[in-house]
């Protein structure tokens, strides 16, 4: 598994999570990746542009979304939110 975040400048960060599961003893052979770009348009204004589904990735260690699925795979959908915090 792994997660990186790259500020590539002060508005805009890219970040991406990713884990290979592959247990011939448990049966488990599967991939899943994910992607983020966030772009800050104000303090409390940002846009994200996602690819794929983060839950099979949010928790790294000791998540059931990896230890429980048999065959699961990158979910091939783009996704763009506008958050506005008031």
């Amino acid at each position: 598994a792994s997660e990186v975040k790259v500020n590539i400048t002060r508005r805009l960060q890219a970040y991406t999570r990713g884990v290979a599961v592959q247990s011939n003893y448990k049966k488990k052979n599967w991939a899943s990746i994910f992607y983020q770009l966030r772009y800050n348009i104000l303090p409390d204004i940002e846009t994200y542009l996602e690819y794929g589904e983060g839950y099979l990735t949010d928790n790294l260690a000791f998540d059931n979304d990896i230890l429980d699925n048999d065959a699961a795979d990158t979910i091939h959908i783009v996704k763009m939110i506008f958050k506005v915090n008031f």
